[in-house]
């Protein structure tokens, strides 16, 4: 049978993949004992039939049958292997992420694949007993684990707590003694820009607004405490090391003069002062840049990779704005682009959390200038209380509204002149016609292709992180590594 010769040559090199996220995974550790049994049970019959079996003319139907059927499978294992092979397991980081995406997929190549192998042994061919007999999975080794996908397991078991439970955590995330680090922040007139000093470390803070009429209603403003708590124990699970762009946020408290929650955060590393991808396009656009296209790009791929692994935990960022992308500054050292994070945390909350339309722009609002933030939202999303129910799809189209931003290198309000202000569901069209008109001389077709996907996504398709991995995050990483 040529297609099991096929699929002994295809299998192990998926097997490859998997084996070495079992360092890390016991799924992965499990999956790959479970492929290697199945990849013997594949061996042995092809052993049987190349010794001139005999096989009965029905036998022989059959095995023709099921040879066309493995094929299929074949097929599927050929499309997981191209993707793989293109990450050549650069980094854990890179491998910890890409199994938290594909898991689910290999998973079930490996269903299908032993539920052939067993229709093998028993239905289709009635082979002999020894050849049935599969291999015990070989014991499972233990390792450490990658920082970030211990980060995503404790967001994902956090999102899965009970109500109480997350009550009991936001609680404890509460800065009890904030009047000192208050009045600091008050005596600050460039808290947006400049970190303050507390305990001997660098803080920096990102911010809720509280609107008036919410603070006059003591109901409305304490169940607002507490999504804030819920919201600053779930960023509490990510770990530094983890080499994933969202910072950790240490603990939370309200700020009265401003009227805001802040969240705050450690800076990763000594900092002198701050400043967002949205004042650097405004200060240093092309083409009179002095950013590097690599730098660029490796922020691109950064930005991508803080997505999927939110989305892989089952939260939604909902603020992917070009503002919420910050960078921070060494002393005496300039911005260092690809090492900016995403932030802007106002709207972030789990998938299935309940919503309040947060986020959503209403069809003509005249508070704040559309490049700010209507811009990047999902035309879908520009109907203000009509507007359907936030998905991973309009992160998506937001973080495309961002590529497209740091492919061109300028703001979109010097590059979308065009845009008619008062018709958002005209929006998306005329961001495609401005990826048409520029985006492919600047950065090559790859990176326009990549741009139009995002922007092309419907808002009531499901989106896989297999998708995403495919068709943004691996494109990205390719191009980074070219430049680096």
């Amino acid at each position: 049978m040529e297609a099991v010769g096929l699929a002994l040559a295809v299998i192990p090199l998926v097997v490859q993949y998997v084996d070495a996220c079992a360092s890390f995974s016991s799924e992965a550790q499990t999956l790959s004992a479970e492929f290697s049994t199945d990849l013997q049970a594949l061996k042995k019959a092809q052993d049987y039939f190349t010794q001139n079996n005999p096989v009965s003319p029905d036998d022989k139907a059959l095995q023709e049958g099921t040879s066309k059927h493995l094929d299929i499978i074949i097929n599927k294992a050929k499309q997981k292997l191209v993707v793989i092979l293109q990450d050549g397991f650069r980094s854990r980081l890179t491998l910890g992420l890409t199994w938290i995406a594909r898991r689910s997929d290999l998973r079930e190549l490996e269903k299908e694949l032993f539920n052939w192998t067993r229709r093998l042994g028993v239905r289709a061919f009635d082979l002999p007993l020894h050849i049935r007999t599969g291999i015990p999975a070989t014991p499972c080794r233990e390792s450490s684990v990658p920082p970030d996908v211990k980060s995503n397991d404790r967001l994902r078991e956090f999102v899965h707590l009970a109500l109480q439970d997350k009550e009991k955590r936001a609680q404890q995330m509460l800065l009890q003694e904030s009047k000192e680090l208050a009045l600091k922040i008050t005596n600050s007139r460039f808290i947006s820009d400049t970190p303050l000093r507390r305990d001997g470390k660098q803080l920096i803070f990102t911010s809720r607004m509280v609107s008036e009429i919410m603070i006059q209603d003591a109901k409305a403003f304490q169940d607002l405490q507490l999504d804030m708590g819920i919201l600053a124990a779930a960023l509490n699970c990510l770990d530094p090391q983890a080499g994933v762009r969202l910072l950790k946020v240490e603990n939370y408290f309200y700020h009265e003069e401003s009227q805001q929650f802040l969240f705050t955060h450690h800076l990763p590393y000594v900092t002198e002062s701050v400043a967002t991808l949205e004042s650097q396009l405004s200060i240093d656009p092309f083409p009179w840049t002095e950013t590097p296209l690599n730098e660029r790009l490796m922020l691109a791929h950064k930005l991508a990779e803080a997505v999927l692994f939110l989305h892989a935990a089952d939260y939604l960022h909902k603020n992917i704005t070009s503002s919420s992308v910050v960078a921070f500054r060494k002393w005496n050292e300039s911005y260092c682009l690809s090492n900016a994070y995403l932030m802007g945390y106002d709207f972030i909350r789990g998938a299935e959390s309940r919503t309040t339309k947060e986020g959503a722009v209403k069809k003509v609002d005249d508070s704040r200038p559309i490049w700010e933030f209507a811009i990047y939202q999902h035309p879908e999303r520009q109907q203000g209380r009509q507007s359907p129910r936030y998905t991973k799809v309009h992160d998506v189209y937001s973080l495309g509204v961002v590529l497209l931003e740091l492919g061109l290198w300028q703001p979109l309000s010097t590059v979308a002149t065009g845009l008619n202000g008062s018709e958002p569901s005209s929006w998306g069209k005329h961001l495609h016609d401005v990826v048409a008109k520029s985006l492919k001389s600047r950065v090559g077709e790859g990176y326009e292709r990549l741009v139009c996907w995002c922007l092309s996504l419907d808002g009531n398709s499901g989106l896989k992180e297999t998708d995403f991995v495919g068709h943004v995050l691996d494109p990205l990483q390719e191009m980074a590594n070219t430049l680096a």
